[in-house]
Parts: structure tokens; C-alpha cells; sequence
């Protein structure tokens, strides 16, 4: 409805500027006609004569000079202010559709913050509700206790990247130091081949880097990329971590066989709450800030995270030069 009436408002706006430079073509050029008859007037009167001479040719000169400057400030004006309008009207628009969007991923967002935290929460609150009612044997308190601290881990990686993006956008400063990339990654790895026993991990690297990081942030990234990967990825399948070296740069890089990103998704996925789709009929947990965080951070170190869909259209790859 709002934007209906912006758009019947700016042709009303255009259609009334362009009556009123009609009208005052018009009458500009009736008063130069004007003038032109009184002068003409003028001369019979007092000269008797009919054809015009050299006094009076001067003097018709300047009325249609002054005719012709007046429709030429006329026609400049109306363009100059047709086209501030229209601009004016083309920005105000954009960051008017610039707003809807945050507002709407900001929506998705409170919806899958309020999912992501919920979830957790209540599989803790009944593994302690079994517990406590229940005579459980051995193994069976075991498998509870497994599963409460598998959501635990789970809610304080949400909780984590949560405060790191606030962090990010307020005080956090980040602190390089020089550090072995494959002991580094390996480290991560093994963390997710013993916590995720239904997929396959992969650290494939061809000779010893090093390179100056912020082991925190960069561990929040490559967590993030990796649980992307296992997110968006058939179980059984794998995921491939990836670091080389070539021209001076480290290259790290996330290969999963899952379904991909979608190619008009790519230019927005870095965006923060950006998630394609909509968060009520996505199937998908995440809350729209772990792209966001992970490319600040590769822009603190001086890089920039890239990722590109797979010719053969299963999976995506995420990269980052170092």
C-alpha cells in the first residue's frame, strides 16, 4: 500500500511540474507577442510606418532574446528538478527496501535464535527430568549423560558465537601470533572426527605453514565453515579441510558434497542474519551471523572468505588466503 502511494505521489509531483512549465511557456510566450505588438503600435503611431526599421529590428531582437533565455531557464529548471526528484525518489526507495530487508532478517533472526537456544535447553531439561524420575542402569545414564553434554557443547557454541559477534562490533582486538596452520587445523579436525562419527574428515596438506593468526577467531571460523558443512551434508559423506601454500599464500579451504549455495544466495550470504528462504519454512538450524563473523575475521587478517559452488553441482567450497 505504502509503496503505491509513494509511486501515485512522485507521478502526481512530475505530471504537476510539467503543467506548470507548460503554463509558464505559455504565457512567456504571449507576453513576448504582447510586447511585440505594442511595439509595433508604437511605431504607427508615432511614425505612421508599417515595416520595421533598424531601431525597432534591434528592439524585437531583445524581446526574443529574453524569450528565448526565459524558455531555455524554464526547460533547465523543470529537467534539473525532474531528475533530483527522481534520484531523490530512487534513494529514498532503495534505503526504504534496504530497511524491509534488515527488518525481515532481523526477524528471521529473533526466530532462529529463539529456536537454536530452545532446542538445547529443552533436551537438557529432560535428560535431568529422566534422571531424576528414573532408575536407569549404567548404560543407559551414560547415553543420557552423552546426550545432555553433546546439547550442552551445542549451546555454548551458540552462546559463544553469539557474544564474539558482539564482540566484533564493539571492543574485540585481535592478537597475531605466528602459529603452525597444520597443527593448528589438525587440532580442529580431530575434534570433529571424534565428535561427529557420522561423517568422514579429511586434513589434507602438502607442507609445514605458518603464519601469523588470532587463534581464537580463527578456531570460531573454521568451526563455523566445518558445521556449515556437516549442516548442509548428507550424513556418510565427506568433508574435505584443505591447506596449501601458492605464490606466498597460505590457502585454507572447506569442501563438503552437500547440497550448495545457491548462485543468486552467494552475493548475500557474508551479509549479517542473512539465511535464504524464509526462517518458517526453512528446515535448516543456524541464525544468519556465522558467515558474518567469519569473513570480519578474515578481514582482520587482511583477507577476504570466498566460497564457490562445485562443477558437478554437489557441495560448495569455502576458501581464505592467508
Amino acid at each position: 500500500m505504502i509503496r503505491w502511494l509513494s509511486i501515485v505521489v512522485v507521478l502526481y509531483m512530475l505530471a504537476a511540474l510539467t503543467w506548470w512549465t507548460v503554463l509558464l511557456h505559455r504565457g512567456q510566450t504571449k507576453l513576448s507577442e504582447a510586447k511585440e505588438k505594442i511595439l509595433q503600435l508604437q511605431y504607427d503611431r508615432v511614425y505612421g510606418v508599417k515595416d520595421f526599421d533598424t531601431t525597432q529590428l534591434s528592439e524585437l531582437q531583445d524581446i526574443h532574446a529574453e524569450r528565448t533565455s526565459f524558455h531555455y531557464m524554464i526547460h533547465g529548471e523543470a529537467i534539473v528538478f525532474a531528475l533530483a526528484l527522481i534520484l531523490g525518489i530512487f534513494y529514498l526507495y532503495r534505503l526504504y527496501k534496504k530497511e524491509i530487508s534488515v527488518a525481515s532478517q532481523q526477524k528471521n533472526f529473533l526466530l532462529s535464535i529463539t529456536h537454536e537456544l530452545n532446542s538445547p535447553l529443552t533436551s537438557i531439561k529432560l535428560v535431568f527430568e529422566t534422571l531424576k524420575r528414573r532408575a536407569l542402569g549404567p548404560e543407559q545414564v551414560q547415553t543420557l549423560s552423552s546426550n545432555g553434554l553433546e546439547e550442552t557443547n551445542r549451546l555454548e557454541s551458540l552462546v559463544d558465537k553469539l557474544l564474539f559477534g558482539a564482540k566484533l562490533e564493539s571492543s574485540y582486538s585481535f592478537h597475531m601470533e605466528e602459529s603452525d596452520l597444520n597443527r593448528f587445523l589438525d587440532g580442529i579436525v580431530s575434534r570433529y572426527q571424534q565428535q561427529f562419527t557420522n561423517y568422514s574428515f579429511t586434513l589434507d596438506t602438502d607442507t609445514e605453514i605458518s603464519r601469523p593468526i588470532d587463534k581464537e577467531a580463527m578456531t570460531i571460523m573454521i568451526n563455523n565453515l566445518i558445521e556449515n558443512a556437516i549442516k548442509y551434508s548428507p550424513k556418510h559423506t565427506e568433508i574435505n579441510i584443505n591447506l596449501t601454500e601458492n605464490n606466498g599464500k597460505a590457502l585454507i579451504s572447506v569442501v563438503d558434497q552437500g547440497v550448495g549455495v545457491d548462485k543468486k544466495d552467494i552475493p548475500f550470504i557474508f551479509d549479517q542474519f542473512y539465511r535464504s528462504g524464509s526462517e518458517e519454512t526453512r528446515t535448516t538450524k543456524g541464525t544468519g551471523i556465522g558467515l558474518y563473523i567469519s569473513q570480519q575475521i578474515a578481514k582482520a587478517h587482511n583477507s577476504k572468505l570466498n566460497v564457490k559452488v562445485r562443477k558437478d553441482g554437489k557441495g560448495s567450497e569455502f576458501f581464505l588466503e592467508l
